[in-house]
Parts: structure tokens; sequence; C-alpha cells
């Protein structure tokens, strides 16, 4: 009803706000699809000379949308245009509408897709940009943001997460800090996802899978964050898998995958399928062979729909593990060393080294 009064009295800007926040609604529930949708809608109706906020905020929800939905590609090239549109930098772009600076999400999306895209050194520049902005201007929550994306690009990468260098658990633990500051539940769901990340590649597996179910359960409790669910629970998959616990493992992954096709998160589709084939080889090896190799095409299809590149390395490395447990040394080594070179052309250099000592042993 308001959006309709809106376009009798010729306010656009009105207007696309009311979608946009239709938009954000929709897509952090369970519709990411008609999310987008609306988000292209709102995106057309305003335009910098009318209100540069609203045209900013406006721009921050559609790439959001964008980037969950699958669409990666559009969504790094719209980030970057934006960011090289607005020169000199302005972090006030959007406060007054969704609270934190327009300008900066943008860079944090252009990392965020950058990654998936399997760009791991070029989003690492831009996660370090945008981490500078965040602290500079004083935005809690987006730097709340940014230290949870920083703390999977590393990991993304393999990078040694408990190493001197890299305090990553202070950064896991500022991240809940400012999120439970703030009381924001949709910080609080990534701000958990990402500690439980922390925790997994710290070899903690018990404390990985309460982090991650407490994401989870505040997703659900306040029907916010459920575009990130599916990530959660892929990571909870390898949190299981880690803990020995190869049937829970399994039942994370298959919920990740059901509900990343239920809502139309195209980004973490393949991510939950290579989880669920990983899942079956540690349950079931030889004999789930069939399936895996069935799960790991879709995770192709999915990469190659998406662009979701930066499981391609992983999704090799699979097949070297089913390879091995179906002794066949010959071709395990073979698929070791195209997944090595995959790691490093995608600058995950941690695992291109870690899976060099693989091949040496």
């Amino acid at each position: 009803e308001s959006e309709a009064i809106a376009e009798r009295l010729g306010d656009r800007a009105s207007q696309a706000v009311l979608l946009a926040a239709r938009a954000a609604h929709l897509t952090t529930v369970d519709r990411v699809p008609d999310g987008l949708e609306l988000s292209r809608r709102a995106d057309a109706l305003v335009t910098p000379e009318d209100d540069r906020d609203v045209w900013a905020a406006i721009k921050s929800g559609l790439l959001h949308n964008l980037a969950v939905r699958g669409e990666l590609e559009e969504a790094a090239r719209e980030s970057q245009r934006l960011v090289e549109e607005v020169d000199p930098p302005d972090l006030s772009l959007g406060l007054p509408v969704i609270g934190y600076s327009a300008y900066t999400h943008w860079g944090m999306v252009r990392a965020w897709t950058l990654g998936f895209l399997g760009r791991l050194e070029e989003a690492r520049g831009e996660i370090a940009r945008a981490l500078t902005l965040a602290r500079d201007s004083s935005q809690r929550e987006m730097l709340a943001f940014c230290l949870s994306l920083d703390i999977w690009l590393a990991d993304a990468a393999g990078h040694e997460l408990s190493a001197e260098e890299r305090p990553v658990d202070q950064t896991a633990f500022a991240a809940m800090e400012i999120a439970e500051e703030l009381g924001s539940p949709y910080s609080l769901v990534i701000a958990h996802r990402d500690l439980g990340t922390a925790h997994l590649a710290a070899g903690r597996p018990g404390e990985a899978i309460a982090a991650l179910e407490r994401s989870v359960e505040l997703a659900n409790e306040h029907r916010i964050g459920l575009d990130m669910e599916p990530w959660s629970l892929a990571r909870l998959s390898g949190a299981h898998l880690a803990a020995g616990e190869s049937e829970r493992a399994v039942a994370a992954a298959q919920q990740a995958a059901a509900l990343a096709d239920a809502r139309g998160v195209r980004m973490f589709a393949p991510l939950a399928r290579l989880a669920l084939a990983r899942a079956i080889l540690a349950r079931e090896a030889r004999d789930g062979g069939d399936r895996i190799e069935e799960v790991l095409g879709e995770a192709e299809a999915l990469v190659a729909q998406t662009g979701g590149r930066v499981i391609s390395p992983g999704i090799v490395e699979c097949r070297a593990e089913l390879a091995g447990a179906r002794d066949e040394p010959a071709e395990r080594e073979r698929l070791l060393r195209d997944a090595q070179a995959l790691y490093a052309e995608g600058g995950a250099d941690g695992h291109a080294a870690r899976v060099a000592e693989l091949l040496s042993a």
C-alpha cells in the first residue's frame, strides 16, 4: 500500500526504498530470487541525481542479492564500477538510509565475490582496504562483517589460521564482541559462523560445532540471515567430519544442499555439494563412489553456472581421495597434481603447499 501511494505521488526515491526493504526481507528469509527481482526494480527507479544516499543504499542491497543468487561476475563488476565511480571515496554514502557506509560495503562485497570466483589474492587486497575504511570511520557493524570475511578468505587460501603472525582467534572474537555489543541478530549469525571457521581451522572441532550450530539456531530463531544458513551448514558438516562424526556430517551437508536449492541461494550450492561428497567419502569410502561422483558432478555444474571456482580445486582433491580409496595410486597422484595447480592458480597458496606435502609423502 505504501509503495502504491509513493508511486501515485511520483516519489520514486520513496518507492525505491520500499521495494529495496521488501527485497532485503525476502532475501534474508528464504526467497532469494524474488529478493533479487525486487532489488533490480528498486535500482531502476533512482539515480544519484535523485537522492545519492538512497541510490547508494539500494546499490548495496542489489550487490548482496546478486552475490547470494550466484550472479558472482555481475556483482564483482558492479561493485568495482561503483567504487571507481565514487572518487574520492565518500564513506557517508547510504548512512542515513541503511545505517552504515554503502561505499565500504561495496568494497566488502567485491572482496566476497572475488573470493568465491577463486581470485583470492585480489580478494585479500580488497578486504584489507575495506577493513581500513571500516576502522578509520568507526563503522562497527561493517567492521565486524569485514573481520568475519577476512577469516573466511584466509581459510579459503589454506593459511595457518592459528599461527602467531595471524591471530585469527583475536579476529574472530573481535567480530563476536562487536556483534554482541550491537545486539544485531544478523551480525551474530555471521560472527558465530566465522568463529566456527576459526575454531575448525585451529583444530577445535567441538568448539566449531557449537559456534556453527548457534549461527543456524539464531538465523531460524530470528528469521534473519537465512540466506547464509546453507553456508553455515556446509561448514558444520566439515566440523562434524573433523570430529569423526560422518553421519552428522552427511546430514548437515544434505540440509545445506536442500536449503540452498529451495531458497535459490546458488552462491553456496556448490559448497554444499562438495561438503556432501566429502562426508559420503568419509562414511562409505569405496562403496559410495557412484554417489560421490554424482554429487561432485552437480557441484561442477553449479560452479559453471555461478563462476564459483573457489571450490574447483577441492572438487579435484576429493576425486583424488576417492581414487585413493579405490586403490588407484597413479590416478590419485595425477588428480592431486591437478588440484595443486588449481590451488596455486587461484591464490590458495596454503592449500597448494599442503597438497605438495601429500604428494611428497
